[in-house]
């Protein structure tokens, strides 16, 4: 997840919390580690799916809600 270099730097857990939220609207997610820089976020999510393509979707859909659905997180975007 990229931030905007215009946009302010989100309080610290605030990318984490906002995937966890995210994540559980879904099955699948188990596990979700992320680390939050001054660009953005990186991280790991483990994910139980029956394929590749199918897990690699699930995450950009719990990423993409977690950025619809924080404020703090306005203007952020996936960048795969």
């Amino acid at each position: 997840m990229t931030r905007p270099r215009d946009a302010p730097v989100p309080a610290d857990g605030t990318v984490a919390a906002a995937l966890h939220a995210a994540a559980h609207l879904h099955r699948g997610p188990e596990h979700i580690r992320v680390h939050g820089s001054r660009a953005g976020a990186r991280g790991v999510m483990f994910v139980i799916a029956p394929c590749p393509d199918t897990a690699r979707a699930l995450c950009l859909t719990v990423c993409a809600q977690a950025i619809a659905r924080t404020p703090e997180l306005t203007g952020w975007f996936v960048d795969v």
